[in-house]
């Protein structure tokens, strides 16, 4: 199981890689619209064809991998079934975030979210069902 969950970290620092690589421009609405990056975070001579990485730095891949990848990285290490399903939860943040400033580069935590909650939800209800199994056997012998 830990190294499923090890599978879904390093997936949340992919991700992030991916993330500050795209050009600004395809996540932010003001290029679409001015073709001007109106983002306060960004250097002062960004422009929309800049990948994340130059027109904002560092921030959002950092922000993006501890998002994505942290969850992850405690319930391999923890491996119980309550961690594994609050950490499902957990990845819900991710997704309210993307909708809520879907304006920005943080649209990306929208599409990442739901992999995330889907990978997730998928490994939480196999480690119960596997659980449940070797319970049942253990009883039975």
């Amino acid at each position: 199981m830990s190294i499923a969950w090890g599978c879904i970290a390093l997936l949340g620092i992919a991700t992030s890689i991916i993330v500050s690589i795209i050009p600004v421009g395809a996540f932010d609405l003001s290029c679409s619209k001015t073709r001007e990056l109106a983002d306060p975070s960004a250097r002062r001579s960004a422009s929309c064809d800049d990948t994340v990485f130059q027109a904002l730095g560092i921030g959002p891949a950092v922000q993006v991998a501890v998002i994505l990848s942290v969850p992850a990285a405690v319930a391999a290490v923890a491996l119980r079934t309550w961690v594994s399903a609050t950490v499902t939860i957990i990845y819900t943040a991710p997704l309210v975030v993307g909708v809520l400033d879907w304006p920005t580069w943080r649209i990306a935590l929208l599409p990442s979210g739901a992999l995330m909650i889907t990978c997730s939800l998928v490994l939480t209800l196999f480690q119960r069902s596997a659980l449940r199994h070797l319970r049942r056997a253990a009883v039975g012998s």
